[in-house]
């Protein structure tokens, strides 16, 4: 269990690149049955709407423009807000802009912003803050986040990153509510990318000035809460926002407490001195068993994907789809999420992840049939007098056991000798993206909320995570489509498509789509948590 503790961690890390949001159409909303409280200071936490989430580590920045890790993202979601937002089921919604027009066939978009908003400082958001925002972000002598891709298109953008400029000439202030975006070329998924938390909008007269380190006294946002302490290693403290333009947050205070031990805040929680913490994946099985802490226990999916890649231009046999389709028999998804990760993943039988509303639930496995296996194994002229030609199998270490696991099977199976290989992970990443890899284990996080986010990136012949360097007309052209569309359900009928093409060629193997897990105290209500993880805790209410 240990090693799927490290599996949670790492694919928290990779989802913060950026983690914006898709999910999925059952989103989990917490409202269990009311507990009772009977100490006076029950009574006062009551009153005062006190939640206390457990952390394994403070963040590494709470700037919207210059994210860490999983901890800057989770916290910059309850202090600001993005131009969009978007539903539990993924769909992208007005957010701080109440309006968008798109101008000149996708290359130009009007906003409208909603008027009146206040950020923590009582300032009115002005469409000047949203200017200075983006080109904040992209400022090359910064130690930027990842908001710099989702506005390469704009106008100007090479200038600013030259050094020629600090401003985007594709930013037009109509007034303070209207402003225009320019793009060179165009950029339907924009809306989308402006409800990515690298894109949220801070306060310029706040912000600027102030140096790289002032998310630590201060937050310069509009959302439900506002930094009220920072204190490392120790716990980050927000209030409330009484001027939030949604409403007034139902907490008065929340508090980020860091514990990095999973047994002690296990202890923390079961003591009622956390009402929130990530299950410990070394406990899993306990807390199923418990009959009071399985209740309290919350699932939701990642959207990512897991697969076993094959680069058909560093191993001949890999050509060939015989081989592909062979190594595909023997090789079970189902097999690996029960009996390897013990559930903690969802079986993937395709590539969109679990955690989109595109995803196929009636998508079926692959029937696992090891002598059709070696049936095409043998046309494609392999037996066992010639079998097929040794190879390295690179996978990280939260992995191994699948690796194991494959390796087995396609030696068992196949008669195929594959060796294993666990490099450090950023030699692994910087080998893969050169495409120097020919057998790899490796997962595609959604970096915003339409499948594009993975399918494009993964496997589209110009992906720039295309690790195996795949290329295939017929799931490039459904891509391609898409990205004229701005429905995000026609988009979505192509996207399966797509996926259909690649699944049919035998591109990859898919493995699995992750989980993840919260322990919430019974008291905690209304707290949603879709598919790419933790919402904002505005609605969230104590009720002892």
């Amino acid at each position: 269990m240990n090693m799927k503790k490290i599996a949670a961690l790492f694919l928290a890390l990779i989802m913060v690149l950026s983690l914006a949001a898709c999910g999925k159409k059952d989103d989990v909303e917490v409202t269990k049955e009311q507990a009772p409280a009977n100490t006076e200071e029950a009574v006062k936490e009551q009153a005062e709407q006190i939640l206390r989430y457990g952390v394994m580590q403070s963040p590494g920045s709470i700037d919207p423009t210059n994210l860490k890790d999983i901890f800057s993202y989770e916290m910059v979601r309850q202090s600001y807000n993005g131009l969009t937002d978007r539903t539990p089921e993924g769909k992208t919604i007005p957010g701080l802009a109440k309006s968008w027009e798109v101008k000149d066939g996708g290359k130009v978009y009007h906003f409208v912003l909603e008027e009146g908003v206040k950020f923590h400082s009582g300032n009115e958001l002005k469409a000047s803050d949203v200017k200075f925002t983006f080109e904040y972000a992209i400022d090359p002598t910064r130690d930027g986040g990842g908001g710099s891709s989702f506005l390469s298109g704009v106008v100007g953008y090479d200038d600013v990153m030259d050094g020629k400029t600090k401003e985007l000439a594709g930013f037009k202030i109509i007034n303070d509510y209207e402003f225009e975006i320019e793009f060179t070329e165009p950029e339907i998924y924009f809306p989308d990318y402006a409800s990515v938390e690298s894109l949220y909008i801070i306060e310029q007269a706040a912000v600027e000035g102030k140096g790289e380190n002032w998310w630590e006294t201060m937050t310069a946002g509009t959302g439900p809460y506002k930094l009220e302490e920072f204190s490392l290693d120790e716990k980050t403290t927000f209030v409330a926002h009484e001027d939030y333009f949604k409403g007034k947050p139902g907490l008065s205070r929340l508090e980020f407490i860091v514990v990095p031990e999973e047994e002690t805040a296990m202890m923390m929680y079961q003591n009622e001195e956390l009402d929130v913490i990530g299950a410990p994946w070394g406990q899993l099985d306990i807390i199923k068993a418990d009959e009071s802490l399985s209740k309290e226990l919350v699932e939701y999916p990642i959207a990512d994907a897991t697969y076993l890649g094959m680069t058909q231009s560093l191993y001949e046999p890999f050509k060939d789809i015989r081989v592909r389709q062979a190594i595909s028999l023997v090789i079970s998804p189902d097999d690996m999420a029960e009996k390897i990760m013990q559930d903690t993943v969802y079986p993937l039988y395709g590539v969109i992840p679990v955690g989109f509303s595109v995803y196929d639930k009636n998508i079926k496995a692959l029937e696992y049939n090891p002598e059709k296996a070696r049936e095409l194994l043998k046309e494609a002229g392999y037996d066992a007098n010639n079998p097929l030609p040794p190879i390295t199998l690179s996978y990280v270490p939260m992995d191994e056991d699948n690796a194991v696991y494959i390796a087995e099977q396609l030696k068992q199976e196949l008669n195929w000798e594959v060796k294993l290989e666990s490099p450090d992970f950023s030699a692994l990443l910087s080998d893969l993206l050169d495409r120097k890899v020919p057998f790899y284990i490796f997962g595609s996080t959604a970096s915003y909320g339409d499948a594009r986010s993975i399918m494009y990136t993964a496997f589209h012949s110009e992906g720039r995570r295309n690790f195996s360097a795949y290329s295939n007309p017929n799931y490039d052209k459904p891509i391609d489509e898409a990205a004229k569309l701005s429905s995000q359900e026609e988009r979505g009928k192509l996207y399966l498509q797509a996926e259909k093409a690649l699944m049919d060629d035998f591109a990859c193997v898919p493995m699995y789509s992750s989980k993840a897990y919260l322990l919430v105290k019974p008291y905690v209500k209304d707290m949603k948590i879709s598919g790419l993880g933790m919402d904002i805790f505005d609605t969230v209410n104590i009720v002892k």
